[in-house]
């Protein structure tokens, strides 16, 4: 019989063969219905004595507070095929049908509601159909219900489809049959309205076939529907919990534990060794480069002046304090030029080390959550991760935030999920989001704690309530974090409400100066995320999967990883303020599932069928990125001759990658899994190199405008002064090692008085201050605008008229760090 084919009418087989159909139980759940009771029985023994001789009508009483026992019993006295079975006390839809499942002792088990809006006569149409399918479930024609509740339960077939797969058009039909021994097979454990949905879903894991045939639909008989509105929240809860620990993330770790062996001893220091080569090498390489503006000069000027001035308690720009942030970077960096000297390199190294411990805790924290191999593969594929990298290199203190929200939420996930240590766990995740508090204000532990509550709300774990699980974590927070603030609110009057309320609240909702849309995040992650990102396909099959095997491929670990991660990009898509690098956080989490899926299916010692089409997308996804690192390097080849000329060597080795690639691909070299994984790695580690070790810094120096500055004064005679026309003075930190003379934008008389001293001078100026300076000195002054976006020019004193152009070498020297 074709499964394709949902109505189908029996009906010429002749009620004379009752006797050759299987015997069946009727299960009628019933709670007040003393207005229908009598009749739904009636209806059902008439329509089952036409069916066949052996038949059972289970009446399930649960907890009524009305009749509907009592009639039950008097029909049962009269009827010896029904019987009465009575809950202690309402229990609810699910829990009254699965304990008449489980007092059926018929070879067919059906049940229908005790409203009477089926018509049980088309009961055969599902008998006949019961000899071809596992399950024959109903759909309403016609549905006699009111316009709202056929609204919402539209709405939820909707959504149980596509949540659970169940690929019924009306799940909820409260006409189903089934075999019992089929009925047996399914673990339902529902007690409310979601039992249709569960059992369908579960029918679909283990690949039982199902049928749906149309049936009528009345009114309702008689009596209130139990169904209201104000089901529908705890519906919809009871199906997101069902949908996240039974479909979505149903297996644990420790299930999981055969395909984790853990690594011996000197494997595991190995393993760690080279994963720490590979990011050191990515993240530590040429960081003597010019500073980035405004961030990285601001910040750097703000430890320079901490180290000067010796106040190391309120952070301070030109003299003034500077709040918008709490101090703990500062504070770092300033330690790094009392050790290492002030320059770029000292000034970006605590950012570098922030990023390789986060790589660290990634692998380290991590195994115990998805296993050695799977958080290895998962912390290099962090550290070959495009966007991380890049802000590792820079003075940011989103790196910083990155590794404690990263410590904090791993540490807060083995608390739950070892139990044994989970005050120890709790301790140091109230460490992380304390440090987290200090490099970036309260957005640290709102960051950590919500996707830990949703965690808990999701899988019924309130471990973390506990009067000393919650202490744990909130008094070393509050030991690191509150001294600082109480001393600079006692300082500095207008701290609480400048940090606070301007720089987060109405920043959040604002935006300010950075307001973007809130899809900004999704390219910003996807290029942010190279090449990681070519796996992504992957993973959506593999999140995607609803069949037993698959699902218990994906465990509850997996599903905290993914949950954190989702809530850090959808938080700061929330927000109307949005840079590039706030979603930093979410990408050592999300390197780490992409590392659990390859770990666990791509390269598994155990096969699967469920892994196979993981397989195919994998491979191809790592094909391609060999093919994209490729393409990439030709393009960074020609970038490095473009703007280094004279660095030939270099090139050469450049060029060898593409090279490489090609006769790769060319001879179909990458067949064997060995051989992929060696060329992605490797193909990635060179072109992440090349491009953040040397291309990133040469086109940064070339672009610097305080070495574009000292590069013109040297073309001229050396000696000529250089001015700041309206610029901020951090704009010269550890390039100009030369006098500047600053003028701000209403000082134009004094820059006037001071070219009529000097002639020449080369101005920094951006072309909106030029233009109002030459708004402002317009008495036998001439300004020329420039052509181009530079910000550096020559400013020559002509008979009382000064004129700005641009000037550009026409040699350019090798463009190094310059600093002493």
């Amino acid at each position: 019989m074709n499964a394709t084919a949902t109505d189908q009418d029996p009906t010429t087989e002749t009620l004379e063969l009752r006797d050759q159909y299987p015997s069946i139980s009727l299960v009628l759940p019933a709670y007040n219905e003393a207005a229908t009771i009598q009749q739904a029985v009636d209806e059902a023994v008439a329509a089952l004595s036409e069916l066949t001789h052996d038949f059972e009508v289970l009446v399930v009483d649960d907890g009524s507070t009305d009749a509907t026992a009592e009639l039950v019993n008097q029909a049962a006295g009269k009827l010896p095929q029904v019987r009465l079975l009575r809950q202690p006390q309402n229990l609810g839809y699910g829990a009254a049908l699965r304990r008449g499942f489980s007092e059926a002792t018929k070879q067919l088990v059906g049940f229908t509601d005790a409203d009477c809006q089926f018509d049980l006569t088309e009961l055969d149409r599902l008998v006949m159909l019961a000899r071809d399918y596992d399950i024959v479930t109903g759909y309403r024609i016609d549905r006699q219900d009111p316009w709202l509740r056929r609204m919402y339960s539209a709405g939820y077939n909707v959504l149980v489809r596509n949540l659970l797969g169940t690929r019924v058009r009306d799940c909820d039909c409260a006409l189903k049959l089934f075999h019992r021994e089929v009925l047996a097979q399914l673990p339902i454990t529902t007690d409310g309205f979601l039992i249709n949905a569960e059992m369908l879903s579960q029918a679909r894991q283990l690949d039982l076939s199902i049928v749906e045939v149309g049936v009528s639909h009345r009114p309702r008989a008689g009596g209130v529907s139990k169904v209201s509105v104000l089901e529908i929240p705890v519906v919809f809860a009871t199906l997101a919990r069902y949908w996240w620990n039974k479909m979505m993330f149903p297996a644990t770790f420790a299930d999981d534990r055969a395909d984790q062996t853990t690594w011996p001893t000197r494997k595991f220091a190995l393993m760690t060794l080279l994963l720490t080569v590979i990011a050191s090498t990515l993240l530590f390489t040429n960081l003597m480069y010019a500073l980035i503006e405004p961030d990285e000069t601001r910040y750097a000027q703000i430890a320079l002046e901490m180290v000067h001035s010796g106040d190391w308690l309120v952070p301070r720009l030109h003299g003034k304090a500077y709040l918008d942030k709490p101090p703990l970077l500062y504070w770092l960096t300033a330690s790094s030029y009392s050790l290492f000297g002030e320059n770029q390199m000292s000034a970006r190294l605590p950012c570098a080390v922030a990023s390789l411990l986060t790589v660290l805790a990634t692998f380290l924290l991590g195994w115990r959550l998805v296993g050695m191999r799977s958080a290895w593969i998962g912390a290099l594929m962090l550290s070959l991760t495009g966007g991380f990298v890049l802000a590792g290199r820079f003075l940011l203190m989103d790196s910083l935030l990155s590794l404690f929200s990263t410590v904090g939420l791993l540490c807060a996930l083995r608390a739950i999920y070892e139990p044994r240590r989970a005050l120890f766990w709790w301790l140091v995740t109230g460490v992380a989001c304390g440090l987290g508090v200090m490099t970036k204000g309260p957005v640290a532990p709102v960051l950590c704690f919500p996707p830990i509550v949703a965690l808990a709300w999701l899988t019924r774990n309130y471990s973390m309530f506990r009067l000393r699980n919650l202490l744990a974590v909130t008094v070393p927070t509050m030991l690191i974090s509150a001294p600082w603030f109480w001393q600079v609110a006692a300082s500095q009057s207008e701290f609480i409400g400048y940090f606070f309320w301007k720089h987060n609240i109405h920043r959040f909702v604002t935006g300010l100066n950075h307001a973007q849309p809130w899809w900004f995040y999704l390219p910003v992650l996807a290029l942010g995320m190279l090449p990681s990102t070519f796996f992504v396909p992957a993973m959506v099959v593999f999140l995607g999967r609803k069949n037993a095997e698959a699902c218990q491929a994906r465990t509850q670990e997996l599903g905290a990883l993914l949950l954190s991660s989702a809530w850090i990009v959808g938080f700061f898509s929330l927000s109307r303020c949005k840079l590039p690098t706030y979603i930093l956080p979410a990408m050592p989490l999300l390197s780490l599932s992409l590392g659990k899926m390859l770990g666990d299916c791509r390269w598994s010692s155990i096969p699967s069928q469920a892994n196979v089409l993981i397989e195919e997308y994998s491979s191809r996804a790592a094909r391609q990125l060999v093919l994209g690192c490729t393409v990439l390097a030709l393009v960074l080849l020609i970038a490095h001759v473009v703007v280094t000329p004279n660095a030939i060597w270099l090139a050469l080795v450049i060029g060898l990658v593409p090279l490489v690639g090609c006769v790769l691909l060319w001879k179909n070299q990458l067949t064997s899994d060995r051989r992929l994984v060696a060329a992605t790695v490797g193909m990635s580690l060179l072109v992440t190199i090349i491009g953040y070790c040397r291309v990133v810094p040469e086109c940064a120096n070339l672009r610097s405008v305080p070495q574009s500055a000292v590069r013109l004064q040297a073309e001229l005679n050396g000696s000529t002064p250089i001015v700041l026309f309206g610029q901020p003075p951090e704009v010269t930190s550890f390039s100009i090692q030369t006098a500047t003379v600053e003028f701000s934008r209403d000082q134009s008389a004094q820059f006037k008085k001071f070219m009529a001293e000097h002639l020449e001078a080369v101005v920094v100026a951006d072309r909106a201050e030029l233009k109002e300076l030459g708004e402002i000195c317009s008495d036998g002054i001439q300004l020329s605008a420039p052509k181009s976006n530079d910000r550096v020019y020559v400013a020559t004193w002509r008979a009382g008229s000064i004129v700005a152009r641009p000037r550009r070498s026409a040699q350019r020297d090798p463009i190094v760090p310059i600093y002493k």
